[in-house]
């Protein structure tokens, strides 16, 4: 693992020294934890991911027959949804248990804290 010293170098050489901005305000734990995973980063490719993904153009392909998704309600209303959410639940609880499944939490607003002055 890193120390914190080298993971603020590396911080600095990739402009993004303000990941740590509020380190001191975290217990320990915390601490340890934002270490952890800071460790795991590979700075040497943050230059050229940024580079792409942040402040270029980075258009990926897009399939041309995208339609609007069916929406369900939260309860089932009849016997047919309430069938289809019993699948659904089974084959959800398969592909957790596979490892199969990932979530992701995206966010609005500006990127001004990370460093980019642009749409996350």
């Amino acid at each position: 693992m890193m120390t914190l010293d080298e993971i603020r170098k590396n911080l600095q050489t990739t402009g993004q020294q303000s990941v740590l901005r509020f380190f001191d305000q975290l217990d320990a734990d915390g601490k340890a934890r934002l270490i952890a995973q800071l460790s795991e980063l590979n700075f040497q490719s943050l230059p050229w991911l940024i580079e792409k993904y942040v402040r270029g153009a980075y258009n990926p392909p897009l399939p041309r027959d995208i339609q609007p998704i069916s929406a369900y309600p939260r309860e089932p209303r009849n016997a047919e949804q309430k069938a289809l959410y019993q699948r659904a639940r089974e084959r959800g609880i398969q592909l957790l248990k596979e490892g199969k499944v990932a979530a992701f939490v995206v966010a609005g607003g500006q990127g001004t804290r990370l460093g980019y002055d642009g749409p996350k």
